[in-house]
């Protein structure tokens, strides 16, 4: 987090990127786990059921982070997921 010559840190900086979670595109699939990962490591989880999900990034902790989307079925188990790709 960035901190100020006085020692305080900055305020958050969120910003909303969308991710069309195109759920009923894999067999199976009821639901989405998007993980994300920014680069100062710290990572948030949540689960979506339907249509595009929002995620808060905070831009003080980098300018691009990691997300993995894991479609699961209604006994949470994986049946597809995809390569981590980055939003900026």
């Amino acid at each position: 987090m960035a901190s100020r010559p006085d020692g305080r840190v900055d305020a958050e900086q969120n910003r909303a990127v969308l991710i069309d979670l195109r759920i009923d595109d894999v067999v199976g699939a009821i639901k989405v786990r998007v993980t994300l990962k920014m680069p100062n490591g710290r990572t948030t989880e949540k689960t979506y059921l339907a249509g595009t999900c929002e995620i808060d990034v905070d831009g003080r902790l980098g300018t691009e982070a990691h997300v993995t989307l894991q479609y699961l079925n209604d006994s949470d188990e994986v049946v597809s997921a995809g390569d981590p790709f980055l939003i900026h």
